[in-house]
């Protein structure tokens, strides 16, 4: 292949490859790269469970302070239990 053939070859490639990136499928992979790198997560549902997790924790962490502390009243007798 002589120089203008491959120039005449790359520049076929390259009108292609331009024509899948700036067109309906380039646009597609950017909206799927530009969601998995959201700069806000908390409009995204991977934002959305992460904050639920993190809320779950804080509850669990007040039932087991709770808990602890209605321990340690019953057992210093300040509680009295039923009957």
């Amino acid at each position: 292949m002589d120089g203008a053939g491959f120039f005449a070859l790359f520049i076929a490639v390259g009108a292609i490859g331009a024509s899948l990136l700036l067109g309906p499928i380039g646009q597609a992979v950017a909206r799927r790269i530009e969601h998995r790198i959201s700069p806000n997560p908390q409009n995204d549902e991977n934002g959305e469970l992460l904050r639920i997790q993190h809320r779950m924790a804080e509850l669990e962490e007040r039932v087991d302070f709770s808990e602890r502390l209605l321990a340690q009243q019953r057992e210093t007798g300040q509680l009295k239990g039923p009957g």
